[in-house]
Order: C-alpha cells, then sequence, then structure tokens
C-alpha cells in the first residue's frame, strides 16, 4: 500500500528542513515539518495550522483593524489611490498627486476642454 505524496511546501521551508534518514528517503515530508508552540495551550501545533492565519471573529473587528492601518481618506489620491507626496488642490477643490493631475489633463482633453477627474464637472 503506497502513501499518498506529501502536500507542496514552500521553498523556504523545504529549504531548512533536514536531510531525509539514510533507507528508502521516502519519510513523510509532514512529520518534517516545523511547528509552534502556542502561546495560549502550550501544546504544540503542526503541519497547516502552522501556516494559517485566523479569520476575524466578526465583520467589526475586521473593519476597526482596516480602520487602523489604512490612511485618511483625506491623504489619498482619488486618482491613484496613493497617499500624497506631492499634492496640489485643483480648480475643482479636491487634492490630487500633482503628476497624477498633469497625466489626468493630457489624456483626457476634450476639445480643448478638461473635466475634472473626481466630478467630471467642466
Amino acid at each position: 500500500m503506497s502513501k499518498p505524496p506529501p502536500p507542496p511546501v514552500a521553498a523556504a521551508t523545504v529549504a531548512s528542513l533536514p536531510t531525509p534518514p539514510s533507507g528508502d528517503g521516502q519519510s513523510d515530508l509532514r512529520d518534517r515539518l516545523p511547528t509552534s508552540r502556542s502561546k495560549d495551550s502550550g501544546g504544540e501545533v503542526a503541519g497547516d495550522d502552522y501556516y494559517s492565519c485566523p479569520p476575524f471573529p466578526t465583520e467589526d473587528d475586521y473593519d476597526a483593524y482596516v480602520s487602523r492601518i489604512s490612511p485618511r481618506r483625506e491623504l489619498v489620491c482619488p486618482i491613484t489611490q496613493e497617499v500624497f507626496r506631492d499634492p496640489v488642490v485643483a480648480l475643482d477643490g479636491h487634492t490630487y498627486e500633482r503628476t497624477s493631475l498633469l497625466m489626468w489633463f493630457q489624456t483626457h482633453r476634450n476639445g480643448g476642454t478638461m473635466r475634472s477627474p473626481t466630478t467630471n464637472a467642466l
């Protein structure tokens, strides 16, 4: 009776595994995965549990986490969705990244009229 093939493992993990014992060289890879001690239970966690990231318990917990690590909306360019490095205020009253706004005006010129990237107003 043959064993099923071992699951795929990241290259960094494979590189850090010890060499297989002498003999048939077919020892199960899962038996050699690194383990970690859980701080809560004191027991060992092996295999897939070592690499898993538990989901947030509630949607509110997820939203709270994202709001803590995300930049405020006022600091993000509406064109690039990146934090400002060289912000400018356009005639529409919105703030944009300078290079993104210039690129927008170069590519979205309609017969000499330019529209706002945010409001689409003339």
